[in-house]
């Protein structure tokens, strides 16, 4: 049995949720008897540095890597493969050898070929293609793909989608959309988001532990927490704004608010947006000096502790999809400010579907009118959630199951 598997669309770095799906993987793999993981990552240069186990192995995917290294250097691979050349093979570097010798390669990207995103289909098809060209099987975990009413988005998707080894679709509308574009294939089911299952013990790198009472104010109010987005900072002009309000609401019901991020850049990269919501922690810090009851976590923070913050939390207010999973699993009603049908695919599988504003839609008003419904409806509603929770840990483990 070859027991390295290869790993991409996953980090140790920024996201939390590309973290926690990365380790939710190694950590299920490993119950499975793989020993070896090769990760191909986004910052694999800050993901080495923060590695703390022995048996995975950190190669770059960046944009720059798979365009001039993977890609044309795999082709060159199988070349050598088909005509039984390997004489050269010492002349490749590491990654593409790491990838060639893989059992699989398991893509765990959160999100890949949906309409309206066509810019990243580049990015969609070189993080695949590669292993596909030296016949190493892909297989896609759980995420959310489609819709493909775009012709260009329909074409690469049926294109690489139809290569994999087997997808597995994170929800309803993932599952329909699949199934509308590859309808005479069968290497696609129904399943769910990874996180269902990540356990602490799964924590691949190490980290500072947080005593939430120095951060949480001494009072008796229930607690709702807010995870703001730098994704939807960048989509909508209103949502900085909207956030601001909102919370100015919560206050004056008599809450306590504690600001989180779910995605924090490295020191020397503090300063760039993209996967960084500590700036958008910093602009509500400025926006809301004066008002009093609002904790603010703005700094790093390991998944594992956040957890910690979740269980302390009355209500969980997000724009971040891996906030809303373990929110989910912690039986922790949650209210979204999303922007896909990622979302709601997983939030109608606990009828908390209504639960969802759409970041073109968001309003105060429209804030006010669901948070009143949930606050009506707390207790019914995590009752409804602990019933629901085994069927989705149930999906999600289905993507091991074949290794028995």
């Amino acid at each position: 049995m070859n027991d390295s598997i290869s790993i991409i669309g996953g980090t140790i770095t920024g996201n939390k949720g590309a973290e926690a799906m990365l380790a939710s993987a190694i950590g299920n793999l490993e119950k499975k008897g793989f020993i070896k993981f090769n990760v191909f990552s986004y910052y694999p240069k800050e993901d080495k540095k923060l590695n703390k186990k022995n048996n995975l192995f950190i190669y770059s995917s960046t944009p720059l890597y798979l365009v001039f290294i993977l890609f044309p250097l795999s082709v060159l691979f199988s070349f050598f493969q088909k005509i039984n050349f390997q004489y050269f093979n010492n002349i490749f570097p590491e990654s593409i050898l790491a990838l060639s010798k893989s059992k699989y390669l398991y893509c765990i990207a959160g999100v890949s070929f949906i309409d309206g995103r066509e810019k990243f289909i580049p990015f969609n098809i070189l993080t695949l293609l590669p292993a596909i060209i030296m016949r190493v099987k892909v297989i896609k975990l759980a995420q959310a793909m489609g819709p493909f009413n775009n012709y260009l988005n329909k074409f690469f998707a049926k294109l690489i989608l139809s290569k994999c080894f087997h997808i597995y679709c994170r929800g309803r509308s993932t599952f329909n959309n699949v199934a509308s574009l590859l309808k005479n294939k069968k290497n696609y089911s129904l399943s769910s988001d990874l996180v269902f299952l990540y356990e602490p013990s799964f924590a691949l790198r190490n980290y500072k532990h947080i005593e939430f009472s120095n951060i949480l104010l001494k009072n008796n109010k229930k607690i709702i927490g807010i995870s703001p987005s730098s994704v939807l900072a960048g989509k909508s002009n209103d949502y900085l704004n909207f956030l601001v309000d909102m919370i100015k609401e919560l206050s004056f019901r008599n809450y306590h608010i504690v600001l989180y991020p779910n995605a924090v850049r490295a020191s020397n990269q503090s300063h760039k947006s993209h996967n960084n919501d500590l700036l958008i922690i910093n602009d509500l810090k400025k926006k809301l000096n004066n008002f009093k009851g609002i904790s603010y976590v703005d700094f790093d923070i390991h998944i594992n502790e956040l957890l910690k913050l979740y269980e302390k939390l009355y209500l969980n207010i997000t724009s971040r999809f891996h906030v809303m999973i373990p929110s989910l699993a912690l039986i922790i009603p949650t209210l979204v400010i999303g922007w896909s049908h990622k979302y709601k695919e997983i939030l109608s599988e606990f009828e908390l579907d209504d639960f969802m504003i759409d970041y073109n839609e968001i309003s105060i008003k429209k804030f006010i009118k669901l948070f009143s419904t949930l606050e009506k409806n707390h207790v019914l509603l995590r009752k409804l959630m602990k019933k629901k929770i085994p069927l989705q840990k149930k999906l999600a483990s289905k993507q091991f199951e074949f290794l028995n």
